[in-house]
Formats: C-alpha cells, sequence, structure tokens
C-alpha cells in the first residue's frame, strides 16, 4: 500500500507529463497515496480507472469512519468518504471507472461509472477452455442454486433450501443435488442451467455473474441498483429481494415464465468489451471538450 521513494518520484513524474485524455490506472490499495500526491499535480483531464488484481474492489468506509484499516486490509482498497469526494470534485478527472461501485451523490453519478468484476485471474485459463466446451450447450435445467459460503442471511435461507448445508459445490436438477468437485464440471453444470442464483456475499459484484454471463446464462441477485449500469435488469441479470429469492428457489418455473426474455450479453465477460467502451467514452468526452473550447474562442474572437 506504499511505494518507494523512488517509485513515488517516478509517478510524480509521470503524472506531471500526462497528456490529455490519457487514461489512467490506479490499484485501490494505492488509492490513497493517489488522492493525497498525485491528484494535485495532474496537469491535464484524465479518465481514471481503479481496480486490482486481488479482490478488485474499492470498499467504503462507514459514514464518519476516517482511519484506514490496518495494511492487510488496506489492500483490498478501502477508502474514506473524503477522498471518494476529492476525486469526484476535481476538475481533472472527467470520468471515474471503478470496480465493485458504490453509491455516490447525484450530482457525480454521470462522472462515476462502473466496471465489471470479471472472472477469477486464477481460474482465466480454465474458464477460457469452458467457454470452448460449454459456450453453445443446450439449456436443459431451468434454475442452478451454485456454489455458496454461508455469507449472509439471504445465503442461509438458501442453503436450508438446498439438501446440502455446506453447498460449496452443489447443484438443483430434476434428481435433487450432488456435489461438483472441479470447476470444469461446475462450468458444466452451470452453462446448462438457464438462470443461476448468485446472492451478494462480502459486496454486490461477484465472479460468479460473469461466469454465468458468458455461457448465456441469466444470474439471479439480491443486489442494489449500483449494479444495474453494467448488468440490465430482465435481460442480464435479474434483480431479485429475499422474498422473490425464495420463490424462484422453490418454483423455478415462475422465475422462467417471468423472465422469459432474459438472454445475458454474453461478450460482456470480455476484457476487449470494456476496453473499447472505455475508449469510445474517451473520444467522446475529447470531442465534446474541444467543442467547448473552440466556441470559446469563437466567443473571442467576435467580442468588440
Amino acid at each position: 500500500s506504499h511505494l518507494t521513494t523512488d517509485q513515488l518520484a517516478e509517478a510524480k513524474s509521470a503524472v506531471r507529463m500526462l497528456p490529455v485524455g490519457s487514461v489512467l490506472h490506479v490499484q485501490v490499495n494505492l488509492f490513497r497515496l493517489f488522492v493525497t500526491e498525485l491528484l494535485p499535480l495532474l496537469r491535464t483531464k484524465v479518465i481514471l480507472l481503479t481496480g486490482q488484481w486481488l479482490k478488485p474492489a474499492l470498499e467504503l468506509l462507514a459514514p464518519g469512519r476516517t482511519k484506514l484499516p490496518d495494511s492487510h486490509q488496506n489492500r483490498l482498497g478501502f477508502v474514506t468518504s473524503g477522498d471518494v469526494e476529492a476525486t469526484l470534485r476535481s476538475d481533472r478527472i472527467v470520468r471515474w471507472y471503478s470496480q465493485n461501485m458504490f453509491a455516490v451523490p447525484k450530482t457525480y453519478q454521470d462522472k462515476y461509472r462502473g466496471l465489471p468484476y470479471g472472472i477469477d485471474y486464477t481460474k482465466a485459463e480454465q474458464y477460457r477452455k469452458c467457454l470452448r466446451d460449454f459456450g453453445n450447450v443446450p439449456k436443459k435445467d431451468t434454475l442452478f442454486l451454485s456454489p455458496l459460503r454461508n455469507t449472509s442471511k439471504v445465503r442461509e435461507v438458501l442453503l436450508n433450501l438446498s439438501e446440502y448445508r455446506n453447498a460449496m459445490r452443489a447443484f438443483t436438477g430434476k434428481n435433487g443435488a450432488r456435489r461438483i468437485e472441479n470447476y470444469s464440471y461446475y462450468c458444466e453444470r452451470l452453462a446448462r442451467a438457464r438462470f443461476v442464483i448468485s446472492p451478494e456475499g462480502d459486496r454486490p459484484d461477484c465472479f460468479r455473474h460473469w461466469e454465468a454471463v458468458g455461457l448465456g446464462v441469466v444470474p439471479v441477485c439480491n443486489c442494489p441498483e449500483t449494479l444495474r449500469p453494467l448488468l440490465g435488469h430482465g435481460a442480464d441479470m435479474v434483480y431479485a429481494s429475499e422474498a422473490e429469492y425464495e420463490d424462484y428457489v422453490r418454483f423455478p418455473l415462475l422465475l422462467a415464465w417471468r423472465f422469459r426474455e432474459a438472454r445475458p450479453q454474453r461478450e460482456k465477460v470480455f476484457v476487449d468489451f470494456w476496453r473499447k467502451r472505455v475508449d469510445e467514452d474517451r473520444r467522446s468526452l475529447w470531442a465534446r471538450e474541444q467543442s467547448v473550447r473552440t466556441g470559446r474562442v469563437g466567443q473571442v474572437t467576435r467580442a468588440p
């Protein structure tokens, strides 16, 4: 969560030299350092991306808390509301893309946008093979009760509806529940379902959502509104209350009927999809900026 003196000096020099329209990536465990040491040095307008290879998420501290957790926890990207506000207020940051989005004031909702968790990097090669092997298999099951850990109230309810009390690797099919012991088989079972139960755990976004989307399966989640710009309701994902969750697990055909038109946009699982989206946004922003500057020049020229 820190840089050496030489690394910090190099970063400061680089930040001062960034050309207009640059896309700047900041690891979330270095976010505090970025806000205090580098953000004030920015001379041009840039797009900010925040994420991390390990638990790629920003975690907003509870209101009133200003002290960051210890270094072990800080690697997860805990930030204070003050640092978030400073970043959103900066006129040098024209857009901020973040994994694990949190709610921001309406004033900044257009400036602050989301990026997905994506696929667990430790399973990326396995998942790529799963896409090849199971990407187009028939959808024989309506609902897949995915592997879960008992980390929330809604998960406890879901586990009680399963034959397994510890459904780390369990799925429901026509013949009840059974265990899944390896990732490839898990992907195969997932790919054969139309929907997957995918509740939020310690944070709304998770790898399971994106594993499902890439395989053409619609995740069903008790997720907040902040995730909707990434995964649209009734298309990429079904957003459900806890009561609806229980109904859908008990009566999967109810889910299938209500969301019979749901089809996830499978290309969202690929990095290239989001790279293009950010690049298109960057081009649009700078075209708009150039137009504003041209207008200002024209006003000065026409002035008496």
